[in-house]
């Protein structure tokens, strides 16, 4: 075995002292990556037909993003809960009694249903999930606002807040192009794909107020004068 002189011993203690530190390093690097994002995971209740979304949502907009911010909310300010119809979030990651959120201001450029609120206006959206604390908390099914291009055409519901929020991130949010609802998740119902603005609008027209319309002595399609096309 070589003999080791002082000057050699100072030196191979400084190598496993650097290989200890980028360890170190390395492992604190990983452990930052490791807590940098949480999935978190919620169940909502999915909606089959036009009809159901639209008996579930109060209001429907064709809206554009005005900012957002992330707040620690409420479960019920980000989704509202209502009784025995089944409508309500549980999520698996919260922050004690609080869900991290992120809160849209949208500006509303056409009404498609509800009576709340008009064109024009700024209404508060919140969609589970955001960046709080040096996490990025993400629900695999939600897709925020500010991910999608310049006009979106949201079904929401109010909560207990004073908040909108969608119905459900897969049949509650989508992309307007054109005047064509584009989906944001692949897995949403064939009822709501090759969708136009026109065409939903007139569809919940129908929907709404066709037995009213017959009974005042006009067709669907003259009663609610966007043609089904």
């Amino acid at each position: 075995m070589p003999h080791l002189t002082a000057k050699h011993t100072r030196i191979v203690a400084a190598v496993m002292c650097a290989v200890l530190i980028g360890s170190v390093v390395v492992w604190h690097a990983m452990a930052r990556s490791a807590v940098g994002q949480m999935s978190i995971s919620a169940d909502y209740t999915r909606y089959d037909s036009l009809e159901d979304a639209h008996d579930a949502s109060d209001v429907i907009v064709v809206a554009s993003v005005v900012d957002s911010r992330v707040e620690l909310l409420p479960p019920g300010a980000v989704k509202a809960s209502r009784g025995s119809t089944g409508r309500g979030v549980s999520t698996s990651a919260d922050t004690g009694a609080r869900l991290v959120a992120t809160v849209h201001r949208v500006q509303v450029s056409d009404v498609v249903h509800g009576s709340t609120v008009r064109g024009g206006d700024i209404i508060e959206v919140s969609q589970i999930g955001g960046f709080h604390n040096g996490v990025t908390y993400q629900d695999a099914s939600t897709t925020l606002l500010t991910e999608l291009g310049h006009q979106v055409v949201l079904l929401l519901e109010t909560t207990s807040e004073d908040m909108y929020t969608p119905i459900n991130p897969i049949e509650g949010v989508f992309e307007e192009r054109g005047g064509l609802l584009v989906p944001v998740n692949e897995s949403v119902a064939p009822d709501f794909r090759g969708m136009t603005v026109d065409f939903l609008s007139h569809h919940l027209c129908v929907a709404a107020f066709g037995c009213r319309a017959k009974t005042l002595g006009y067709s669907c399609a003259a009663f609610c004068s966007v043609p089904a096309t």
